[in-house]
């Protein structure tokens, strides 16, 4: 992981590693809520892998700080059904993959995710009768 944080980081990617997935649940529990907008992981990890990571990641999500996760796995299958394996995932990656597609995926992540943010502050000033903010 360390390589393609140092090839995103290269793209002008803000990015926080984790060494694990209970590292990384901590950091998002610490960041100001809407700091992350993709989270990226792998799905065999020391401690929480990639669903339990995820789980845990879409209880405490709430609209308007909307993320996206992309799962990472160099293993030939996933755990579970089609249908559970993507459950929650924005995408998942195979690897290895081309550090160039991975941020094309990662890209598309950001902006879904921001677009999902924009819906729900629409929503919710449509619920007050007010603007959205910007």
């Amino acid at each position: 992981m360390e390589e393609i944080a140092e090839f995103l980081t290269d793209e002008d990617f803000v990015v926080t590693t984790a060494f694990d997935g209970a590292q990384a649940l901590t950091r998002f529990r610490a960041a100001t809520p809407g700091t992350f907008t993709v989270v990226l992981t792998d799905l065999r990890m020391p401690g929480l892998d990639g669903y339990e990571l995820a789980a845990a990641l879409r209880r405490e999500e709430t609209d308007d700080v909307a993320i996206e996760i992309v799962l990472l796995t160099g293993h030939g299958t996933l755990d579970g059904s089609a249908d559970t394996a993507f459950a929650g995932f924005h995408q998942c990656v195979r690897k290895p993959v081309r550090l160039t597609d991975l941020s094309g995926i990662l890209l598309e992540a950001h902006e879904t995710a921001l677009k999902r943010r924009r819906r729900a502050r629409i929503s919710a000033a449509d619920a007050t009768g007010g603007r959205p903010e910007e």
